[in-house]
């Protein structure tokens, strides 16, 4: 039992005696500075900028316009499944700068040889021919009539 309460004794003086003698010092480099204080400054200055989505395709065309003479539509898709439509109505009456032109953006997926645009009251589907692109109503299915083979944008990039 002595040896026992003497083998505790000198465990518990041996853990005191051997603390950590870095406790409350910082981490130093050769020229003394402090390298475990990283500022978010210093940290988004070492980072690099990710780069912006890269353009995959444009597809352009001037489409037949309920409303006005013609619609010039640009789609470009992005690497990062976003895209940009710019649609410019052709000889509308203009209530002002800007106001016949129309820019959507979102996101796309395409599902076999279609493909869906996350957009609202426009249509957003068109099915993939070759290079080009034909749009469907706004129920998704090809449009018919005289003016069918009108609804076509064609890759530009």
């Amino acid at each position: 039992m002595r040896i026992i309460s003497s083998l505790c004794i000198a465990v518990l003086v041996g853990g005191v005696a051997c603390q950590d003698s870095n406790v409350g010092k910082t981490n130093e480099d050769a020229k003394g500075r402090d390298t475990a204080a990283i500022s978010a400054d210093s940290l988004s200055k070492a980072m690099p900028t990710p780069a912006p989505p890269l353009v995959t395709a444009s597809y352009s065309g001037v489409l037949p316009c309920a409303d006005c003479e013609s619609q010039e539509v640009i789609l470009s898709l992005l690497s990062d499944s976003s895209y940009q439509k710019r649609t410019l109505y052709m000889g509308r009456k203009s209530s002002g700068p800007g106001s016949n032109e129309l820019i959507d953006t979102g996101k796309y997926v395409m599902r076999g040889d279609t493909l869906i645009l996350d957009i609202k009251d426009a249509p957003g589907k068109y099915v993939k021919q070759a290079d080009n692109l034909v749009q469907l109503d706004m129920k998704g299915k090809r449009i018919t009539g005289k003016l069918a083979d009108k609804y076509v944008l064609k890759r530009t990039h």
